[in-house]
């Protein structure tokens, strides 16, 4: 399988990758603001790796530049997220704390994403939700990654898991205002769009934990 992982500048992307293949220095990373990530870089060569069920597979991991620095523009950022999920069959959106409105909002690229593929060339740009599902059936399984989480995850006091904390996520904001229909836009795109979708969380390390 392909893994492709992304998300915002600086979260620990690089290193996150560097600990499926087992090494501190593989992909680059750093302490500075700058990025150290351009672009898509893959390891070079398919990382051994086995199963639950023992059986033994290869992943080739791809690295993605940071989809909010300073130094891109939005068109830049659109291609980029558009090739990390053309490219991968397991789509890892890297980031840190839960997941609220402003993290869903950044989610605005699966929008555009959509403006700028085609399935089949020559058609025209049809609806949005014609684009949306046509696309559904070649995009990669989606797994949202939410590090040094802190949050109690509960509804009306029973326990929940990370997958339905994102599907609580994902539901419908009442209302019919633009910003809302907005709002709604991106979440009914990642639902359509990721069909196959998991959450998972990581508490901070400690050395208690």
């Amino acid at each position: 399988g392909v893994v492709a992982v992304c998300g915002r500048a600086r979260q620990g992307k690089s290193f996150l990758l560097n600990q499926l293949i087992g090494r501190s220095k593989g992909f680059k990373v750093g302490p500075t603001q700058r990025p150290c990530t351009k672009g898509l870089w893959m390891w070079s060569e398919p990382v051994p790796m086995t199963a639950k069920d023992g059986t033994r597979f290869h992943m080739v991991l791809l690295d993605c530049e940071g989809i909010d620095a300073y130094d891109q523009t939005g068109s830049y950022s659109v291609q980029l997220f558009s090739l990390a999920v053309l490219c991968s069959s397991l789509f890892l959106y890297n980031q840190m704390g839960g997941i609220d409105e402003a993290a869903l909002e950044r989610l605005q690229l699966i929008v555009e994403m959509t403006k700028h593929i085609k399935v089949r060339a020559g058609r025209g740009g049809g609806a949005h939700a014609s684009a949306v599902n046509e696309l559904a059936a070649y995009t990669p399984s989606f797994f949202w990654l939410l590090r040094d989480f802190y949050l109690d995850l509960s509804d009306g006091g029973r326990k929940i898991t990370p997958t339905q904390y994102l599907e609580t996520a994902l539901a419908p904001v009442p209302g019919h205002s633009e910003a809302v229909r907005s709002k709604n836009t991106i979440r009914e795109s990642i639902k359509q769009l990721f069909p196959d979708r998991e959450c998972f969380a990581l508490v901070r390390p400690a050395d208690e934990e």
